[in-house]
């Protein structure tokens, strides 16, 4: 039976996230978008493979988060912004 607190993209996330071996923690993936379209928020899975829920302002290993969508989140580099796009 599904957890009504939680959202059908939440949950996704939440069992990819939590699966051994289904992602390369070498990596930041971006695993789910939830939340009101005013204050969205992200499930990432940061570098060293531990799940975390972030918003606009938070600094994940990639730098500081400047947005997120329902496409992913933007992160700003060296100057530039750039799309890191949801895990297929």
């Amino acid at each position: 039976m599904a957890d009504s607190r939680y959202s059908k993209g939440q949950l996704k996330a939440g069992q990819i996230a939590t699966q051994k071996g289904a992602i390369d923690t070498s990596r930041t993936y971006i695993l789910g978008v939830f939340g009101p379209k005013n204050a969205l928020k992200a499930m990432i899975q940061d570098r060293g493979g531990r799940p975390r829920v972030v918003s606009v302002g938070d600094r994940i290993s990639l730098g500081p988060i400047k947005g997120i969508d329902q496409k992913g989140i933007l992160v700003q580099q060296g100057g530039q912004t750039r799309r890191l796009p949801l895990a297929n």
